[in-house]
């Protein structure tokens, strides 16, 4: 799928949040599917970082997708999800 493969630049696998009250995805680098946007928005909703402080407005985040791990039977063992790591933030001053 377009989007979840790891393509050796990873810095174009940037997505930034703006977190003010409810957050939202406001800045892509790289190519994403609109239904990959969709999941990485839900995970980061439903997963907050619990360091997030009351005057950050973006946090900027390399999203690789890793696409599960499977026994010999074809089950899977571990989930496909999005390996969400922080880059960078703004803070208000």
């Amino acid at each position: 799928m377009a989007g979840r493969e790891a393509n050796g630049a990873e810095e174009r696998n940037l997505v930034t949040f703006c977190v003010i009250d409810c957050p939202f995805i406001c800045e892509v680098h790289g190519k994403f599917t609109t239904d990959a946007l969709k999941e990485i928005e839900e995970q980061f909703v439903e997963e907050p970082p619990d360091d997030l402080e009351y005057n950050v407005a973006t946090v900027t985040y390399r999203c690789n997708f890793f696409t599960g791990q499977y026994d010999g039977f074809g089950r899977c063992e571990i989930a496909p999800y999005w390996e969400i790591m922080e880059v960078s933030r703004t803070v208000f001053e």
